[in-house]
């Protein structure tokens, strides 16, 4: 299996990741033309513009007017939102996505349900449910009915008892209407065990019913899904997507080298990162690998590490991006 796929599939099992979800910077300036000639059209000032910031004020009246899908990362063990994300209205008809570490796994004899660390949200996984993980069956193995379900939670179990919270990002189509803010309820049509350790996120269709705002700050306010109240802080990050821009791709491999003075990173696949201003390291709030220095130390110290993230394409021969968004991580 190409390793960009497990990317592709983990972040948008059901279609490709829209260029605008997600994306935490707000511009991405290019030391060359791009060569693709659908590339995203410059500002005024030479970067390309992905994302448009917004305040609480813009998500309230965004909700007002109807309901959108937002994308909520949290910040770690906690019900406080580091980052919002207004969505594009086309993407109210995509999966919507719990992801989080599994902290208990429970039994039954219809379901099973396992808790994660989104504020205790419980997910439901059934003889219905498609079970993904390329670390436990395979790059492109699948699994669903009762046994696979059974030996799916079997090796959670396994893997919280040796002391690890497993991360999963767990799927279903989306209700007729937002779900009301105190329903919990969260049924899997697909979830996906991942060696990733990112911050959890949860991505919903909201409408007016689940925002409110605090008359005493702080915080500024609550958005309030599947029973849990999600505080918005003076901290939160708002953004809104702006119109795709086409020329956005996901890409995915171990790194081979890293270059810090030129601000560089090359894949396995000869893929070369290029690390601009506005591009954003992920690093799951401190946990984790925070810089390319951090990289280029532990690729020195002979750890395995893998990218994965989203950029711009620049040149097709070398494959070369402006990295828009990346997540480094140690490998297994």
């Amino acid at each position: 299996m190409d390793p960009s796929q497990s990317w592709i599939s983990r972040r948008r099992a059901f279609g490709l990741l829209p260029c605008g979800a997600l994306l935490l910077a707000v511009a991405c300036e290019h030391s060359a033309t791009p060569t693709n000639p659908n590339a995203a059209a410059p500002s005024a000032s030479g970067a390309a513009v992905f994302s448009a910031q917004a305040s609480i004020g813009d998500l309230q009246h965004t909700l007002d007017s109807g309901a959108a899908r937002v994308r909520i990362r949290l910040v770690r063990d906690s019900l406080v939102a580091d980052r919002i994300v207004i969505e594009r209205a086309r993407r109210m008809s995509a999966d919507e996505e719990v992801e989080g570490r599994v902290t208990a796994v429970a039994t039954g004899p219809g379901a099973d349900t396992l808790t994660l660390d989104v504020g205790g949200l419980k997910v439901v996984l059934d003889s219905t449910t498609r079970l993904r993980g390329q670390h436990e069956w395979g790059d492109d193995d699948e699994h669903d009915g009762r046994s696979g379900l059974a030996e799916f939670t079997t090796r959670l179990t396994m893997a919280l008892g040796a002391g690890r919270r497993p991360f999963v990002e767990a799927r279903r189509k989306p209700p007729a209407a937002p779900q009301a803010p105190g329903d919990g309820s969260f049924t899997a049509a697909t979830i996906r065990l991942d060696a990733a350790d990112e911050a959890p996120e949860l991505e919903l269709n909201v409408d007016s019913a689940n925002f409110s705002t605090n008359g005493s700050p702080p915080p500024d306010g609550w958005i309030t899904v599947l029973g849990l109240a999600i505080e918005i802080r003076s901290t939160t990050t708002i953004k809104a997507d702006l119109p795709r821009a086409s020329g956005v791709m996901e890409f995915s491999d171990t790194v081979l080298s890293a270059d810090t003075v030129a601000g560089t990173a090359t894949l396995a696949g000869g893929t070369l990162l290029r690390l601009v201003a506005g591009s954003e390291i992920e690093s799951a709030h401190g946990v984790g690998i925070a810089s390319l220095a951090d990289v280029a130390a532990d690729l020195a110290a002979g750890k395995s590490v893998l990218a994965h993230g989203r950029g711009l394409l620049v040149t097709a021969s070398p494959r070369t991006f402006d990295v828009i968004e990346v997540v480094f991580h140690l490998g297994t």
